[in-house]
């Protein structure tokens, strides 16, 4: 299978040194799976020419908001809306699910409650055979300030 990751930042330079950039971040993530991955600057309006380049995509967090006023996230935002109409399959993290959730008709606006920091705990409601191991809740770590409304 071959996986595009639509890259939306870049990790400080500072940090970078020590813990790589994101590109290096996801190969580690998917060391030992039977998938291709292919690297998309969509930060740099670096998208594929076409959609089915990959079998599938994944679009993950940045320090921008889906709401901000950048030509790269509105192509971006376009180019969601074509892998929904052609039927390619898409995860969003984070910023990419509220770019999925806004390209595709909802609504994202800052939290009245203000930032979301820290570890936050889910029940996992139905259990799926690729789900391993078996969990009753997850904890992930949070930092947001944006969600999805509709």
């Amino acid at each position: 299978m071959k996986i595009g990751v639509l890259i939306c930042d870049r990790v400080l330079p500072e940090l970078r040194v020590k813990h790589g950039d994101y590109p290096e971040m996801y190969e580690t993530l998917f060391t030992g799976c039977e998938v291709k991955l292919v690297f998309y600057s969509a930060l740099e309006r670096q998208l594929p020419t076409s959609a089915t380049e990959c079998d599938a995509y994944l679009c993950g967090g940045s320090r921008f908001g889906v709401n901000d006023e950048a030509p790269w996230i509105d192509e971006l935002e376009q180019f969601v809306r074509q892998l929904y109409h052609q039927h390619i399959p898409m995860v969003g993290i984070c910023f990419g699910h509220q770019l999925i959730a806004k390209a595709l008709g909802g609504r994202v606006a800052r939290a009245s409650s203000g930032w979301g920091v820290g570890v936050h705990t889910a029940k996992v409601l139905a259990y799926r055979g690729w789900m391993q191991p078996e969990l009753s809740h997850v904890s992930l770590v949070v930092s947001h300030q944006d969600q999805v409304v509709e």
